[in-house]
């Protein structure tokens, strides 16, 4: 899987998802910064890494969102292709 597809893949999660308790932001709001930064993976322009890695942090927003919501397992396989696609070596 490749970064558009997983960020497609969490998109898709997160538009069916609700809201977490511990999260300060809504799936709504999560859904709308990586659609832009996909936007920008799939124009083949320089996309916010900085944000992008953020959001896939343990405990970020995505992962609290993706527990509250039982698809954290999926998340964890997602994040981790993120992890590979961002990281700096």
């Amino acid at each position: 899987m490749e970064l558009a597809e997983a960020l497609e893949r969490t998109c898709e999660l997160l538009e069916g998802s609700e809201d977490s308790l511990y999260s300060a932001e809504g799936a709504s709001e999560i859904r709308k910064k990586l659609l832009a930064i996909l936007a920008d993976v799939r124009a083949g322009s320089q996309y916010d890494r900085d944000e992008l890695v953020l959001q896939f942090l343990p405990t970020s927003f995505i992962q609290e969102t993706a527990m509250a919501n039982d698809w954290s397992q999926e998340y964890l396989a997602l994040a981790e292709v993120v992890d590979r696609a961002t990281s700096r070596s």
